[in-house]
């Protein structure tokens, strides 16, 4: 099944849920999608632009 979307992140954050199971998601999105997938540590800090 081929997916279209009008808007594609410039990244994306998985922030939720246990660490084995945000690798999975964060490999499966990478894969699917062929998009930049972070999944920060705890204390991480990062600058965005609205």
């Amino acid at each position: 099944m081929k997916q279209y979307f009008k808007n594609i992140a410039e990244k994306v954050y998985l922030i939720h849920g246990e660490p084995s199971a945000l690798n999975a998601f964060r490999v499966k999105i990478e894969d699917t999608y062929q998009w930049n997938v972070v999944v920060p540590k705890l204390t991480s800090v990062e600058k965005i632009r609205i």
